[in-house]
């Protein structure tokens, strides 16, 4: 019931940046625990080439998120209710995942 309220906004381009967003963020979160250990280990050349990995994933994530809200609220797609709202991070939360469950 609540994807059907919030299932026009599948199909914009707003939308799927943010899809593109949440996918980048576990990745650098990865990088940023790989970096935080090697800091730990000491080896300063790895720890650097991880940060500078962490870093160049991790901005065009931040950058894609923050796109795809301006785009959203400028265009007036963003809902207003809460119960649409919890219908479009379920939505988000279902396409962002899916890739990684199939089998």
């Amino acid at each position: 019931m609540r994807q059907k309220k919030a299932l026009p906004l599948r199909h914009t381009r707003a939308y799927r940046l943010l899809v593109w967003a949440f996918r980048c963020h576990p990745v650098a979160l990865v990088l940023g625990g790989l970096t935080m250990t090697s800091t730990l280990v000491d080896v300063p050349a790895l720890t650097a080439a991880l940060a500078g990995c962490t870093v160049a994933v991790m901005l065009p994530g931040v950058v894609l998120a923050l796109t795809g809200m301006i785009m959203l609220y400028a265009g007036g797609l963003m809902p207003q209710d809460l119960t649409r709202r919890q219908a479009m991070a379920g939505m988000l939360w279902r396409d962002v995942v899916k890739p990684l469950t199939r089998p």
